[in-house]
């Protein structure tokens, strides 16, 4: 009786499986599109080697703390920033996150980056405070570049 059951069991999972309900599920091995044009297993863009990464880190009150490729960072206006760069930026990569070079905790706020209006060799940072309204914070930027492409070379 037992074997009996156990086989009903087992038939009955493996014609469920069959009839759709595995089929129903995603395929497992699906490449994802992950943009909006077709997907593409060859390599494109510049490869890990051939990018150059610069940075700073910079006071609140505008004064460049430390940098990596850095010439100089500006207070332009309350929480607004400008990082100057030997080289043209404008095809690179930014990201920037609050923070004070020492501090263990820093301050809460906000902050946006993108390239400098009229100044392609410069940074533009922004900073604000919890509530959205422009605010003086130290900041970290890093500034990644494609080598021979626009950027760094």
């Amino acid at each position: 009786m037992f074997r009996k059951s156990m086989l009903v069991s087992f038939g009955l999972g493996w014609s469920l499986l069959n009839c759709g309900i595995a089929q129903a599920l995603p395929n497992p091995i699906a490449k994802p599109n992950l943009v909006a044009q077709s997907y593409d297993d060859r390599p494109s863009g510049p490869a890990f080697g051939n990018v150059r990464t610069r940075g700073a880190v910079v006071l609140s009150n505008g004064t460049l703390a430390r940098s990596l490729g850095a010439i100089s960072s500006s207070l332009l206006d309350t929480g607004a920033y400008e990082v100057e760069f030997p080289q043209d930026v404008s095809n690179c990569i930014y990201n920037a996150t609050l923070g004070e070079p020492g501090l263990e905790n820093p301050e809460t706020g906000e902050i946006v980056v993108g390239l400098r209006r009229g100044n392609p060799n410069a940074v533009f940072v922004g900073t604000f405070n919890s509530s959205g309204e422009s605010a003086n914070k130290g900041f970290h930027l890093t500034v990644t570049c494609p080598v021979n492409r626009g950027g760094y070379r």
